[in-house]
């Protein structure tokens, strides 16, 4: 059986394609009734073990300036890891008595820390994001750090 250059070619991309996914860097979900979105965002979608990666909370009106001061919290749960602070309580304020200055996103930085053991580089970590009803999930992939020196 003779194979071409080019059928091995497609075979190993297919398979370096479809073996592993890179995590996203940036996740979020709408609320049921779409007034509110929530977001994670990072930097950079992995980490080394036992380190910390910073990650932004973002709480958004979906339709601009909210008309009313508008309050949310989001529970945050880590695997793999742990995420301080785990609560974050969102104030999106409303306009001011001439009807201006009305919020459309509040945010707030956390840290992700990854697990020091039992950690190998098929593992990633994740913070999952709960307001409400509302779910989102950012995973982060915890990779081998390098050799020392």
């Amino acid at each position: 059986m003779k194979v071409s250059r080019s059928g091995i070619t497609a075979l190993l991309l297919l398979a370096l394609t479809a073996g592993c996914s890179e995590p996203d860097k940036s996740v979020s979900a709408v609320t049921g009734d779409g007034r509110l979105e929530i977001r994670l965002e990072a930097e950079r979608n992995w980490v080394f073990p036992d380190t910390e990666l910073p990650l932004r909370v973002v709480v958004a009106s979906v339709n601009g300036p909210v008309a009313d001061t508008t309050a949310a919290t989001v529970d945050l749960i880590a695997n793999f890891g742990s995420v301080s602070p785990s609560m974050v309580h969102a104030i999106l304020n409303g306009p001011d008595a001439e009807g201006a200055g009305a919020d459309s996103l509040y945010f707030r930085w956390v840290v992700f820390k990854a697990d020091r053991s039992g950690i190998d580089s098929r593992t990633q970590g994740e913070i999952t994001a709960l307001m409400g009803e509302t779910m989102t999930r950012l995973k982060i992939r915890i990779v081998d750090p390098p050799p020392d020196p």
